[in-house]
């Protein structure tokens, strides 16, 4: 439209006055407007493309810390690696316990915030569902976390305790596939955006 009205401009000019270069400057005034305008566009695409990367690459980052949150410092004295609740009973007490809870707890905050950023942005209803179900198993795994620190704190018997661990292994399985998930769709989406 503003080309057409250019055009018609220019030919105005050029049939009232004899003077062509008034018709040809307006026409590169019109012709350095259109490059500068298809410039910033392309630019802005830029900057969306790259800001929804950043945000992907957020996302992912948080379910990989929740998947790779564990107990200790060395990998040795996860819940995550222990298969027998009697071990558990014997490795795990009630400040590394607490001590985890307090990592995975700034993790659920930040959920809330990767929460906002996967329902605001337009990412698929499939990454959507994966950041809800982790933050739900995060919630529910953190009250089963506090549950067996209490336990260890009032030290009551090692029966309910066994219970107890053995339940918080699984929700921490389940956390871990949820998380697996979220990665799994992100990683979709980035894939899709390289091509």
């Amino acid at each position: 439209m503003f080309i057409a009205a250019g055009l018609y401009i220019w030919a105005i000019i050029i049939l009232l006055n004899q003077d062509n270069w008034i018709g040809i400057s307006t026409i590169t005034t019109l012709l350095l407007a259109l490059a500068a305008f298809w410039a910033i566009m392309q630019n802005y695409s830029f900057r969306r493309k790259e800001h929804r990367e950043r945000l992907l690459n957020e996302i992912i980052e948080w379910a990989i810390n929740i998947s790779n949150c564990n107990i200790g410092a060395s990998g040795s004295d996860t819940l995550k690696a222990v298969e027998d609740p009697l071990v558990a009973d014997q490795i795990l007490t009630h400040y590394q316990l607490t001590e985890w809870g307090v990592r995975l707890q700034g993790l659920k905050t930040r959920g809330k915030y990767i929460g906002y950023i996967s329902d605001s942005t337009q990412f698929s209803d499939e990454l959507k569902t994966a950041v809800k179900k982790l933050n739900g198993s995060l919630d529910i795994f953190l009250e089963s976390l506090y549950y067996c620190a209490d336990i260890k704190y009032r030290g009551l018997s090692s029966e309910v305790y066994r219970e107890q661990a053995n339940k918080s292994f699984e929700l921490r399985l389940k956390m871990d596939e949820h998380a697996n998930k979220v990665i799994e769709e992100a990683t979709t989406i980035k894939i899709k955006n390289l091509g």
